[in-house]
């Protein structure tokens, strides 16, 4: 596990996104920079990295926050997968406050196992 913390910078997060996929990370969980205000692109540059969108999870993340604050309206969540095999990984662009990215992972976590049986599973 790795953890960087970058300056809100389009380019300087979607480069340390690439060099975690060329050192080979399955699940990039960007926390911060899911609103809507200057300097907010994580969901911009996460939804350019990845092949396929799950809007589903990302709904989910948005509705478990509204059972804890009215703001989770707010947030713009993406979340995908860079490609449809075993070279994919999981990306999620996720609020950066403590109860952001708590109901990130509480919605995320359970859904990882499927998740890597999708895109691990032999074609």
């Amino acid at each position: 596990m790795s953890v960087a913390a970058i300056p809100e910078s389009a380019d300087i997060l979607e480069t340390e996104i690439r060099d975690a996929l060329g050192a080979g990370a399955r699940f990039i969980l960007v926390l911060g920079g899911s609103g809507f205000g200057v300097g907010n692109y994580a969901p911009e540059v996460v939804r350019s990295l990845v092949e396929v969108e799950i809007p589903g999870i990302a709904e989910q993340i948005r509705a478990h926050g509204l059972t804890n604050t009215p703001l989770s309206g707010l947030s713009r969540e993406v979340v995908g997968v860079t490609a449809r095999d075993s070279s994919g990984a999981l990306l999620v662009s996720s609020p950066g406050s403590r109860g952001g990215a708590l109901d990130t992972l509480e919605v995320v976590t359970p859904l990882l196992g499927a998740i890597f049986h999708q895109l691990d599973e032999e074609r």
